[in-house]
Parts: C-alpha cells; sequence; structure tokens
C-alpha cells in the first residue's frame, strides 16, 4: 500500500508525503533487512520526489533511525515518527530543501 500511495504521489507531483499506519495490527516489529528492504523498495518508487513521514506505534521504529539512515543512502528523505503531530512538523519544515518542494508540498 505505502508503494503505491508514494508511486501515485509523484505521478501527480505530490512532493510530500504522511502515512498513518497506527492502526496497523497482527504485524511484527521488522528486522534490520526487513527494514532494509523496505525503505529500498520505497526509495526505488519515490525516485528521490517524495519525502515520506511514517507515523508508526513507538515499538515499530527502530532507535538508532536505521530506516532513515537507509533512505539517505539512497537519496531520499524519510523519517518514522510515533506522533502525527511530530510527522506534520517534520514534513512542514524545509529538512529537505527545494528538491522536496517547498513547506507547503507544492
Amino acid at each position: 500500500m505505502i508503494n503505491r500511495a508514494i508511486a501515485s504521489c509523484r505521478t501527480r507531483g505530490i512532493a510530500k508525503l504522511l502515512v498513518n499506519a497506527t492502526g496497523l495490527t497482527g504485524m511484527a516489529v521488522p528486522t534490520l533487512v526487513d527494514r532494509f528492504l523496505m525503505i529500498e523498495a520505497w526509495a526505488l518508487e519515490a525516485k528521490g520526489v517524495v519525502m515520506v513521514a511514517l507515523v508508526i506505534q513507538p515499538e515499530y521504529i527502530e532507535p538508532r533511525k536505521f530506516g532513515s539512515k537507509v533512505a539517505r543512502h539512497f537519496g531520499w528523505m524519510a523519517e518514522a515518527f510515533s506522533s502525527a503531530m511530530d510527522a506534520l512538523e517534520w514534513l512542514s519544515s524545509d529538512v529537505a530543501g527545494p528538491a522536496y518542494g517547498n513547506s507547503d508540498g507544492q
């Protein structure tokens, strides 16, 4: 689902996506390999155009921010948050610079 959402944003020229996965149940905490493969797939889909803030339960967030580091390795901006407000603040900031559009998502 996240791949499709990223692709949809990319093709429509939408630079920023907030994914709220807090309602996700029954999923095991991903291993580092799982995280790498997820981030790789999402980064390839984003093609450096769509930055993503993922809101998820705290137990799914790797404390060392492994996924964010992998994303940067692929030239992509992505972060995980346990709070939608924190995710929105990050998306609204100029952290990504002009390559990802301005702070209002354009």
